[in-house]
């Protein structure tokens, strides 16, 4: 799903005319959202178990 995620808005901002640039930022910032939701999910589970 994430692939997906990914293609599809990378092909989007391409189809828009977004400088290349913005692709790196746009794979950049979905690193940070998944690591981040990684996180608190993992958070999470360390909470219900203690």
């Amino acid at each position: 799903m994430a692939v997906y995620f990914l293609a599809t808005g990378i092909t989007g901002l391409s189809m828009m005319g977004i400088p290349l640039w913005v692709t790196n930022v746009f794979n950049g910032g979905a690193l940070i959202l998944a690591v981040t939701i990684s996180q608190i999910t993992r958070g999470r589970e360390a909470s219900d178990i203690g």
